[in-house]
């Protein structure tokens, strides 16, 4: 007959208490980071924007995320012609066939807002890393 055996380990409660608090704080070191700079992109991509009638600068908004992340913002542009602003045209024709030409893009939204993400995601680093993290790695521009 085999002995039985067991092991006890003291402390895991504990321990699991102190790691859903420290994941609570971080969470919302990131989110207050995450969407100080989703507000601050926001307020760079109005600023670089043309001022024609203010619809371009109009249709930037903040919304918060929600449902598949637990912190941050989303910086998005509803202005119904920011695409054609941002990416151009092809070139087009009437139906006739007459040469409509093609519009250039200005980039302008995406490069504005990498830099922000960039900088954000260097800070949440940061903070994760002041929290006592050994390593931190993976690509967070990824799914």
């Amino acid at each position: 007959m085999a002995k039985g055996f067991s092991v006890k380990f003291d402390g895991l409660d504990t321990f699991k208490q102190e790691l859903q608090v420290l994941t609570g704080d971080l969470v919302s070191e990131a989110e207050g980071i995450l969407i100080t700079a989703a507000h601050e992109a926001a307020a760079a991509v109005r600023a670089a924007y043309p001022y024609r009638h203010g619809g371009l600068r109009g249709g930037v908004t903040v919304v918060p995320s929600r449902g598949r992340t637990l912190a941050g913002a989303e910086v998005k542009n509803l202005a119904p012609h920011a695409i054609i602003y941002e990416d151009g045209t092809v070139t087009r024709e009437t139906h006739r066939g007459y040469n409509r030409g093609r519009t250039i893009g200005t980039p302008t939204f995406r490069p504005i807002t990498a830099r922000y993400l960039d900088r954000a995601l260097t800070a949440v680093t940061a903070r994760i890393y002041a929290h006592g993290a050994a390593q931190v790695t993976g690509d967070p521009h990824t799914d």
